[in-house]
C-alpha cells in the first residue's frame, strides 16, 4: 500500500472487544486511526469458511461503532493488489483523508 502513497495504519494491535462479541481482546488487521476505516485481510487457514460469521459480527460491530470495514481475502491482495490499494484509497479519502493514491508503476490500476 505505501507503494501507492496511502498512509500507513496501525497493524494488529490488540483492542477491547465489545460486549456482544463474547471476547474482551480483538485485533483488527490494519487500522486508519482519526479515519474510522479498518482493512481486514482474511486468509483461508485463520479465517476457514465456517468461522466466517465471526468476522460479519465483528464487521458489524464495527459499525455500531461507527467505523467501517473493507475486507479482503488472499485472491484479491495476491491477485489484484493495485486495486485493493485503489479501493482503500477511496475508503480513506471518503472518510477525509485529504491524499490521492498513485500509481505504482506502469500498468497499475490505479493509473
Amino acid at each position: 500500500m505505501v507503494a501507492h502513497g496511502l498512509p500507513r495504519g496501525l497493524r494488529n494491535r490488540p483492542e477491547n472487544g465489545a460486549a456482544t462479541s463474547g471476547t474482551r481482546r480483538r485485533y483488527r488487521d490494519v487500522r486508519y486511526v482519526g479515519l474510522g476505516l479498518v482493512v481486514e485481510l482474511d486468509g483461508a487457514l485463520v479465517h476457514p469458511a465456517e468461522r466466517a460469521w465471526r468476522d460479519r459480527w465483528r464487521d458489524n460491530e464495527l459499525t455500531i461503532e461507527g467505523d467501517r470495514t473493507l475486507r479482503y481475502g488472499w485472491r484479491e491482495v495476491a491477485g489484484r493488489p493495485c486495486a485493493v490499494a485503489g479501493q482503500v484509497g477511496s475508503g480513506l479519502r471518503a472518510a477525509g483523508w485529504s491524499g490521492v493514491p498513485h500509481p505504482c508503476g506502469p500498468g497499475c490500476a490505479i493509473a
